[in-house]
């Protein structure tokens, strides 16, 4: 019953659900141990495959962790957990499940590009979809977007031909390429929209927009 960002409307629901029903909440997995090492092979940044946002895992302090960051406590083996996020490690893959559906992610090398990489990048793609053109301009190393007459914002780089935006969570805008390698559009995707396709109509903006 109420319109907050903040809330979490499943939790509530399983909330109400043990009041009249009378369960209770499952018990904590109980800690499992697991060679150093082996967390270290586990750290890394990986991609959601729905929407191309990023994640990192990182060891601190002797403990694997996710997000913000939230501890990863091993409780079998492949298998790690954070309160009700339980995580399946699957070779270069793991799996995140949750009571509100499972969400895959996969290994990702980070990128680094050029000035001249990001450059080739710059262009205005458009969404008939949505009836939006973007204007992607290249300086001062790095890539910017623009909407509209929004303020520009920056965007930092993920993977190759990706990247997330700065200062706006989790974002993702991937650009993507055609068989001989040009770039024809993008792709932009969070947690609730998935695979917005823009196409390429310019390439190249004015150098007023770069600025």
């Amino acid at each position: 019953m109420c319109n907050s960002a903040q809330a979490d409307p499943a939790e509530l629901g399983r909330q109400t659900a043990r009041l009249w029903t009378g369960a209770v909440a499952a018990p904590k997995p109980a800690p499992f141990r697991v060679d150093p090492s082996k967390l270290e092979e586990l750290t890394g940044m990986y991609r959601k495959l729905r929407d191309n946002t990023v994640i990192e895992l990182k060891v601190k302090d002797g403990k694997l962790t996710i997000d913000q960051p939230v501890e990863l406590m091993p409780t079998g083996s492949g298998r790690l957990s954070a309160g009700e996020r339980q995580f399946v490690i699957d070779d270069a893959r793991f799996r995140e499940v949750t009571p509100n559906g499972d969400t895959v992610y996969e290994r990702v090398e980070p990128a680094h590009p050029s000035d001249s990489d990001l450059v080739s990048l710059a262009g205005e793609c458009a969404s008939p979809e949505t009836a939006t053109t973007l204007t992607i301009a290249a300086g001062a190393g790095e890539l910017s977007l623009v909407v509209a007459s929004n303020p520009p914002l920056g965007l930092r780089p993920t993977f190759r031909d990706a990247f997330m935006l700065r200062d706006r969570g989790a974002t993702s805008i991937r650009f993507l390429r055609d068989s001989s390698g040009n770039v024809t559009g993008l792709s932009a995707g969070d947690d609730r929209v998935w695979d917005l396709r823009f196409t390429r109509v310019n390439a190249g903006p004015s150098p007023a927009a770069a600025r």
